[in-house]
């Protein structure tokens, strides 16, 4: 899935899969980066090795993007 993120003021584009966390089973959430695209970059570009060092807080975002879509 593609979601919408925003970091240091520029949009992304990231592509995702995301596995919610269970409080039955008491995992966290899942998430495995594809690729991550600057929004208005027609052509595509996955840029997620220039921003390696962000990952974390990419990461961070993208959980409190889709929990929000699951509400």
């Amino acid at each position: 899935m593609e979601v919408q993120i925003n970091l240091l003021g520029i949009e992304l584009l990231v592509n995702v899969n995301y596995t919610p966390a269970e409080e039955e089973t008491n995992s966290n959430a899942d998430v495995e980066l594809y690729e991550i695209y600057l929004e208005n970059d027609n052509s595509q570009t996955d840029i997620s090795a220039l921003l390696e060092d962000h990952i974390e807080k990419i990461t961070e975002l993208l959980i409190e993007e889709l929990e929000e879509l699951e509400e």
